[in-house]
């Protein structure tokens, strides 16, 4: 068990046990409490026990999922059954427990990822980025180590099997599995040579000489291409395998072409200058770059896009529909929901408004923020999650949900939460709450006034952390009591 597994479990055990000992208290002798703010105790229904101690900052909740806790904006524990998930100065520390292993992670440069469900059997792969690599597997050989740069072993790099080093870049060895075993060593970092696979033949001695080989899944030879000098000068064959190979020559960066029967492509002082089009069709396919990135055109057979960098762009297809403006700073995304995806759209004003939305069968769902001054969340069903102001622009991105859960509750004015029946409302911070739903209502004021639920649709009142309290039945007021005595009783 590494450091942080030991310390998210010290941490968490830690404040289970302290959460525990409320509960243990709150469950079997301690009642009813708001001594808003610094404590308040609630009994809801199906068994759940919540605890909220000195406003927004320490918040404890027991149901039957488990004991979640929270030490805001410092640290986070939720349960879920047999899951768990823990923040520790989000989004810096997470560790997340689930049935398939155990993952935790230091963001932005170690991780640690433990999972009993791999493909073949159980898994664990480790990393201090960049410099230590290490993992295991079910097989005997499927251990790996690095010590970048002086030496070591990686895997499923890059779509790559292993990626051997020593010395990086001087000596490099990389192995794929593709149609079968393809192993390419690199000494030097200039020589290289490939056995095996689709690229079986191909070496290099740069810069002096290249040659590039490349064959299908059938063994039929594609692409056969010669540098010399590399990159200078290149001179070769490409789609070998079809009805209209092509021959391509080129000195770069100065000028290439290539061209076949059916199309032809040619490139000026590349990167900048580039014009492909098809040849003998009524509406061929194009790409040009007038000059990159500024100008580009393109259309192929699915798909059309335009770029007018910085300013404006257009990507059409028959699966998505794009436009942006000044760069990513604003965009609109369209996804028409073809086959069993739903429909969707984003809008972004980086990063002041998000909106997303997806039509699925039972409802729409809703996502959007303009920030700082609130966001909203819909659900089918009647669920909605709600906050004025909104503390942290990109809330809807992975890496910053527990960042906005741990800060949102302190900086919000107004929150509102409900799942279609059970309607949560918080003001000023967190420190007044409204609670609507199918036991009654209750309402906290700090240090003034409190109601809950008294049985049978009743409520009980309390003025001043319960110096004055009143009950009601169903003929109205029922009795008034001062400290503990009772002043009136009907």
């Amino acid at each position: 068990m590494g450091l942080p597994t030991r310390l998210t479990a010290t941490l968490a055990a830690l404040f289970s046990a302290l959460a525990s000992a409320f509960m243990v208290t709150g469950c079997t002798g301690l009642p009813e409490l708001d001594l808003n703010p610094f404590v308040r105790v609630a009994h809801l229904p199906d068994g759940v026990v919540e605890i909220e101690a000195l406003g927004p900052f320490v918040d404890i909740h027991s149901g039957p999922e488990g004991l979640s806790h929270a030490v805001r904006p410092f640290y986070q524990h939720k349960a879920f059954g047999d899951d768990s998930l823990t923040d520790v100065f989000a989004p810096f520390y997470r560790h997340r427990r689930s049935d398939s292993g155990t993952r935790w992670k230091i963001w932005p440069l170690v991780y640690s990822d433990s999972r009993i469900d791999g493909p073949d059997g159980p898994e664990w792969d480790a990393a201090l980025i960049p410099f230590l690599w290490m993992g295991s597997g079910p097989q005997d050989g499927d251990g790996y180590f690095a010590f970048w740069p002086l030496a070591g072993r990686l895997r499923n790099l890059f779509g790559l099997e292993t990626y051997d080093f020593l010395l990086w870049p001087f000596f490099m060895r990389t192995r794929m599995d593709i149609s079968e075993p393809s192993t390419s060593w690199t000494v030097m970092l200039l020589g290289g040579w490939t056995t095996g696979g689709p690229r079986d033949g191909s070496w290099r001695l740069l810069p002096f000489y290249r040659h590039r080989l490349q064959r299908n899944a059938e063994g039929e030879l594609v692409v056969d291409q010669h540098s010399a000098p590399w990159p200078f000068y290149t001179w070769g064959y490409d789609h070998l395998d079809s009805e209209t190979p092509s021959d391509r020559k080129g000195l770069w960066p100065l000028w290439s072409h290539e061209s076949s029967d059916a199309w032809t492509k040619t490139t000026v002082l590349w990167p900048f200058f580039r014009y492909n089009r098809e040849r003998v069709v009524d509406d061929p396919d194009f790409l040009y770059h007038l000059p990159w990135p500024f100008f580009q055109s393109s259309r192929t057979g699915t798909s059309e896009r335009f770029t007018l960098f910085p300013l404006y762009s257009r990507f059409d297809s028959e699966t998505l529909s794009s436009r942006a403006f000044l760069t990513v700073f604003v965009r609109d995304m369209r996804w028409p929901g073809l086959d069993a995806e739903p429909e969707q759209r984003v809008t972004d004003v980086f990063p002041f408004w998000h909106s997303w939305w997806a039509q699925r069968h039972a409802g729409r769902v809703t996502n959007e923020q303009a920030w700082p001054l609130y966001h909203r969340e819909t659900e089918p069903g009647g669920r909605e999650d709600f906050a004025l102001p909104s503390f942290v622009p990109g809330r809807h991105v992975d890496v910053l949900q527990p960042v906005d859960e741990s800060w949102t509750p302190i900086f919000a004015l107004w929150s509102k939460r409900t799942d279609g029946e059970t309607t949560d409302r918080r003001y000023a911070f967190d420190l007044v709450q409204w609670r609507t739903g199918p036991e009654g209502t209750r309402i906290s004021v700090p240090f003034f006034y409190s109601r809950r639920p008294d049985g049978d649709g009743h409520h009980r009142d309390a003025w001043l952390w319960g110096a004055v309290t009143t009950r009601d039945n169903a003929d109205g007021l029922s009795s008034v009591s001062l400290l503990g005595f009772d002043l009136w009783q009907r």
